[in-house]
């Protein structure tokens, strides 16, 4: 898996997730630039081509992979979110696995957690 990432004029950061054995999509980030926080959000256009893999793990680890290292990308200053904090909303398809494998806290009154 890798990823790539595109800033608009906005502040706003797009960021594709690929398969890296044949370049294939399989989904998108969001991270956008609220009031007061970055908000990242996310889509899954599908996770693996050929059907004999077992789905459901190997999402588990591309999704958690992908998520340390946008962490550390957005710590390294790579993707630059001008030091406001991170939040990663709850989301079935795309970041829960992430959420509890790195034993992310709630934000109170609100529906993500805390990223950065």
């Amino acid at each position: 898996m890798y990823m790539t990432y595109k800033r608009d004029d906005e502040g706003d950061y797009t960021i594709n997730l690929y398969d890296s054995s044949n370049d294939y999509l399989f989904g998108y980030l969001d991270l956008f630039d609220n009031v007061d926080c970055y908000v990242i959000t996310g889509r899954v256009i599908h996770f693996e081509v050929d059907a004999e893999v077992e789905l459901f793990e190997t999402r588990k680890k591309k999704l958690h992979n992908m998520f340390v290292e946008l962490q550390s990308m957005i710590k390294k200053g790579v993707i630059d979110t001008k030091g406001k904090p991170v939040l990663i909303l709850s989301d079935e398809l795309i970041s829960r696995d992430a959420i509890k494998r790195m034993n992310l806290k709630r934000v109170p009154r609100y529906c993500g957690y805390y990223f950065i």
